[in-house]
């Protein structure tokens, strides 16, 4: 249930009823959240900015890698995965769609043979993660781009892919300038949003000179793109359950609540709402910590490269060996495979997982860091089948694009957010 976080033990306590009623989930919004929730309905996603038509060029253009093969859309893809069930419907999850088509676990590179050995992770509601810190009071490290946490900010991570032999495997950023200066769209455009001249016959200075101010600029208009409505719509069911304009079926409900209580998933997937009134949050379902859940190595990577260290490469810390970001279950269903190393095929695998990596250790494998493993919160869940199952299906209403998918007649489509945009 939304809520601040005041009322947080409060709420997640609180069963809902099988199944709840309109009346009774508003009267859970007003109780938990204080006061009435804000239903003004957005306008559809808004015409993208000059600055975020210019991150969408950016984004999709092939040119910008190596052998002018792959951007940054070919592993955060803008359309669903032919695989999906809601395809024709359009609904995006930002991830890899040759992954979820697939089944494999990491991406393909723009050289020919090399791969990444990380699953690709979504990039929706990416625009929310902070950046990375140690919160003094939990005694533990939260926020941060990629699955260490190494990048600050959406500009920090927009770039670093451009230049990674495991991605667009471009050589340097003199490579990305030429490729950007022969486009008279990219010429225009950066010197119209950033006063920054990159015609050829501006460029005879030495490009070191140049390369801040390009990688800046580049990395702010991808970034721009990626804040967009596009990348975060809240228009899931969920968002409009809770907004108390449509209903969760009885398995949904007793999901929602196996969430909250047995299956322990919001003490890292938090359901806590932010803000208030017209700056009110939704529930973003991740805490943004970092956690080492007992993932085996995963054999099919390509190359078999080694061990992700995790947030470890990052602190230095041995007690964050192993650990990777929290990410969201904001359209986990979209998402397939699962893990920071791809192990789990779909969304049943690793439910089950969660469920029973300690009753049946012999029948998962090794842990890649076994003295780091989060021992208390998965791992021996004692779920039935049953549980097993209204757990998936709770968390496939965490799936936006619900007016298109979901056949409810209270939500048609092409009925927008309950909530107005959060400001990003």
């Amino acid at each position: 249930m939304w809520h601040h976080s005041s009322n947080l033990n409060q709420v997640e306590n609180h069963e809902l009823p099988s199944p709840p009623t309109r009346v009774q989930l508003w009267f859970l919004l007003v109780f938990a959240l204080g006061g009435g929730l804000p239903l003004t309905h957005a306008a559809d996603a808004p015409d993208l900015s000059p600055q975020q038509t210019l991150g969408r060029r950016l984004f999709t253009d092939t040119r910008l890698s190596l052998h002018d093969n792959l951007s940054c859309a070919g592993c955060h893809g803008l359309s669903a995965s032919q695989a999906a069930a809601w395809q024709r419907l359009g609904i995006a999850g930002f991830a890899d769609p040759r992954n979820v088509d697939t089944g494999s676990a990491v991406s393909t590179a723009s050289a020919p043979g090399r791969h990444g050995h990380l699953n690709a992770p979504g990039l929706a509601y990416a625009a929310y993660i902070p950046p990375l810190r140690f919160d003094t009071r939990k005694r533990r490290w939260t926020g941060g781009l990629f699955w260490n946490g190494r990048a600050s900010s959406l500009e920090d991570q927009a770039t670093e892919p451009l230049f990674n032999a495991e991605e667009l495997a471009l050589p340097d950023p003199e490579a990305l300038l030429r490729r950007l200066q022969t486009d008279s769209f990219y010429v225009q455009m950066f010197r119209r949003l950033y006063d920054l001249d990159i015609s050829p016959a501006a460029t005879a200075q030495p490009v070191s000179d140049l390369s801040p101010r390009l990688l800046a600029a580049v990395g702010s208009a991808l970034a721009r793109f990626e804040r967009s409505a596009l990348f975060q719509p809240f228009t899931a069911k969920f968002d409009f359950v809770l907004a108390g304009l449509s209903e969760f079926s009885p398995e949904e409900s007793q999901g929602f609540a196996l969430f909250k209580g047995k299956a322990k998933c919001a003490r890292c997937h938090s359901v806590t709402a932010t803000g208030g009134g017209k700056d009110l949050k939704p529930p973003l379902f991740t805490d943004y910590s970092y956690a080492n859940i007992g993932i085996p190595q995963n054999k099919f990577i390509p190359g078999n490269p080694p061990t992700d260290v995790g947030l470890f490469a990052v602190t230095g810390n041995p007690q964050d060996r192993g650990k990777h970001r929290v990410m969201t279950l904001r359209n986990v269903a979209l998402t397939p495979p699962y893990g920071h190393n791809g192990f789990f095929a779909n969304l049943r695998e690793i439910i089950y997982f969660y469920n029973t990596r300690d009753q049946t250790p012999q029948g998962w494998g090794a842990a890649e860091f076994p003295q780091t493993v989060n021992r208390n919160d998965t791992g021996d869940l004692r779920l039935t089948g049953e549980e097993e199952q209204a757990l998936l299906a709770f968390l496939q209403t965490l799936t936006d694009g619900y007016p298109q998918w979901g056949g409810d007649p209270a939500i048609p489509a092409p009925t927008p957010s309950p909530y107005a945009q959060p400001a990003l």
